[in-house]
Formats: structure tokens, C-alpha cells, sequence
């Protein structure tokens, strides 16, 4: 079981690096070939329109055919060709083809999670998702690292290459994967799959998790690169924002489960860790040098660190086995669309007030999370009250 979970770890790390070794430095690259900010965000944006339209639907057939593999197979092989079509093409349109097609790529991660999940207790759902969390983040940090000391020593294209690159590495690792999913032993109906859609809790951490992924795909994997090298910061400059906010929120990923939920409870985590974001990002404006930059990220690394696998657990435990995939498929439906509108809206209002706008937006989303889990924190305090008379 070991060696399938170890396996099963590094195929998401080549996945997941694929995805975000050329990340920080596309909004830049795009800059540099003649875009404005309003279709970077375009481009940006686009990474969620596919996860938008797909993640609930694959997630519904992979729990009605009960299959897995295939998914993350082909999730592996498309986030591969969508960085080399980066490295092989030119003109700003076929960038927004190829960021399309890794966001068909990430799509597929509703079975990937659902797939890991499956090697574990119910119970053991947010050790399961922090220890996958903590891979995933590993990889973005290490492709983000990269990132800038690539395009500084071999040119823009060197970074769509290294991604082509680890992700064969990955589909390649696919190839010894069996599908090992346990059957059902009795088929799934279309309408149990349904009813899984009905569920409030399911509804409410999918509302969040949509904001979360606004803030981070607005700022750390958006517009915060380029604002560090608006600074008048080197390429590789933005590996030390990348790192003060990676190494916190792999930290934190680690830590949630077994030290911070213990002692706030799964809302408290929530709400701190929303408020958290909402203070690291309306603060940027007040010091705009790379160290502050940095120092800001500290907390938003942190703090979102503490929200996303604490999320994804709790949908986990929140339905069976076999409903899994279809939950995380809306689940992650909504995170898409927060992958979508963030750095859509974002790039509106940085069109408009300029980078601070984007970030106050950002924050402001924050504190909207942040309300929402506390009026849903006292709504469940209330449920036990009226469940235990």
C-alpha cells in the first residue's frame, strides 16, 4: 500500500509541477509580447473554464462507471502538451488555446484526490488530503522556485519546456498505475448521485473553497509576480516571494489536521484562516518594496494553507465512498469557477486602479469568506443544540 500511495505521490508531483513551473512568469511573458492587463487576466481566467464546465460531470461519471485511472492518466498527458504548445508556439492567441488545455488537465484532479482518498479510513479524509496537499504544494513551490532562475539563465521558453518535461515524467509513472478502485456492491444511481448535490454541507464548503481559489489565483498565481517585477525586481526575484508564501502554506497544510483543528475547531481554522488572507493582502499597499512583498505572503501562505486541505477533508468525510467523486466534482466546480473569476475580476480592477486594485479586491474576498464561515459556524452550533434536545 506504500509503494502504490509513494507512487501515486510523485505521479501528482510531476502533475502538479507541470502546471506551475512557467506560473509566475506568464503573466509577465504575456506582458512582455504586448498584452494588457485585461487579457493576461483573460488568459489567466481561462485555466478555470474547462474545470468549470468539466469537474462535476467527470466526477459523475467516474463514480457511475466506478473507473479512475484513465482520468489521471489523461489529466497527466494534456497538462504535459499544454506546456510544450507553449514551448513550441508563438502569438498571444495560441497562449490562450494552451492555458485552456491545462485547465482541461486540472480538471482531472477530482479524481486524483477521490483516488487517494481511497487508500484511506473516512475517518483518516483530512490526513489523507493534507498529506496530498503538502505534495501538491511542494511541487508548485519547487516549479515556482525554478521558475525564475530558468528564464534568467536559458530565455522565456526554457520554463514550458521543463514542464513538458516532468509531466512525461509523470504520464510515464501512470503507465504501472492499476486501477484499484473497489466497486460498489451495488451499482450507483443517477439519482443517490443526484441527491448529493442537495447536500447543505457540501453547498457551503464549495462557496468557500470558490473564494478561496479567487484570492489565490488572484494574487501569489496572478498579479503578484508581476507586480514584483514592476518593483524593478530580477526574474529570479520572484522565487523569494514565491518561497514566503510556499513554505508557510506547505507548513500549515502539515499542521491544520492534527495541531490547529484540535484546538479552534474546523470553523474557527476557516475563519482565521480567511481573515488572515484578507489582513496580508490589504496591507500590500502600504509598503511597496519585495521585502514587505515578502513578508505579507508570510501570512497569506499561511493563513490559505490552513483553508484549502481543511476544505477538501471535510467534503470528504461529508458522503460514502462511492459519491465521493460526484461531491468533489461540485466541490471543485466551484473552486474552478473561483479560479475563473478571480484573476478575471482582478485584472478588470487592475485595468481600472492599477495592481493595488486587484489586491484590495482580493482582500475583500477574504473578509467575505471570513463572514460567511462565521454565520455558518454559529448556524451548525445551533443544529447540535436543537439535535441533542
Amino acid at each position: 500500500m506504500r509503494t502504490i500511495q509513494l507512487r501515486f505521490l510523485l505521479i501528482t508531483f510531476a502533475f502538479w509541477f507541470s502546471h506551475y513551473v512557467y506560473l509566475p512568469m506568464l503573466a509577465p511573458y504575456l506582458k512582455e509580447r504586448g498584452a494588457n492587463y485585461a487579457y493576461v487576466g483573460l488568459v489567466l481566467a481561462s485555466y478555470g473554464v474547462l474545470q468549470v464546465l468539466l469537474r462535476l460531470p467527470l466526477g459523475i461519471v467516474s463514480d457511475f462507471k466506478q473507473i479512475r485511472l484513465p482520468f489521471v492518466r489523461w489529466g497527466v498527458f494534456a497538462g504535459m502538451v499544454s506546456a510544450l504548445g507553449f514551448a513550441v508556439t508563438d502569438g498571444l492567441g495560441w497562449s490562450l488555446v494552451w492555458r485552456t488545455l491545462a485547465g482541461l488537465s486540472a480538471a482531472t484532479w477530482v479524481v486524483f484526490t477521490v483516488t487517494y482518498l481511497s487508500h484511506y479510513q473516512k475517518e483518516e479524509a483530512a490526513k489523507a488530503m493534507g498529506m496530498i496537499q503538502f505534495v501538491s504544494v511542494l511541487s508548485q513551490l519547487l516549479a515556482m522556485v525554478a521558475s525564475g532562475y530558468l528564464v534568467d539563465l536559458w530565455g522565456w521558453r526554457s520554463v514550458f519546456v521543463a514542464g513538458a518535461g516532468i509531466g512525461a515524467i509523470g504520464f510515464v509513472l501512470t503507465l504501472a498505475e492499476r486501477d484499484r478502485q473497489a466497486r460498489s456492491e451495488r451499482p450507483v444511481d443517477i439519482s443517490q448521485l443526484a441527491g448529493v448535490l442537495k447536500e447543505q454541507r457540501l453547498i457551503r464548503l464549495s462557496w468557500l473553497t470558490l473564494l478561496a481559489h479567487c484570492i489565490l489565483f488572484s494574487t501569489i498565481y496572478g498579479f503578484l509576480p508581476a507586480y514584483a517585477l514592476s518593483l524593478g525586481c530580477g526574474e529570479s526575484a520572484v522565487s523569494y516571494l514565491v518561497v514566503s508564501f510556499m513554505v508557510p502554506h506547505a507548513i500549515s497544510s502539515i499542521l491544520t489536521a492534527s495541531t490547529i483543528v484540535p484546538r479552534l475547531g474546523t470553523w474557527g481554522t476557516l475563519i482565521g484562516g480567511f481573515l488572515g488572507s484578507a489582513l496580508s493582502l490589504l496591507l500590500i499597499p502600504l509598503g511597496p518594496h519585495l521585502l514587505w512583498l515578502c513578508l505579507t505572503q508570510l501570512l497569506n501562505g499561511f493563513a490559505l494553507g490552513m483553508v484549502l486541505p481543511l476544505l477538501m477533508g471535510m467534503v470528504g468525510q461529508t458522503v460514502s465512498a462511492e459519491k465521493r467523486a460526484t461531491a468533489m466534482g461540485f466541490f471543485q466546480t466551484l473552486l474552478a469557477i473561483g479560479i475563473f473569476s478571480g484573476p478575471f475580476l482582478a485584472g478588470g480592477f487592475n485595468h481600472l486602479y492599477g495592481l493595488f486594485g486587484g489586491f484590495v479586491f482580493a482582500g475583500l474576498v477574504g473578509l467575505l469568506g471570513a463572514g460567511l464561515a462565521i454565520q455558518w459556524r454559529f448556524r451548525d452550533s445551533s443544529l447540535s443544540k436543537v439535535n441533542r434536545k
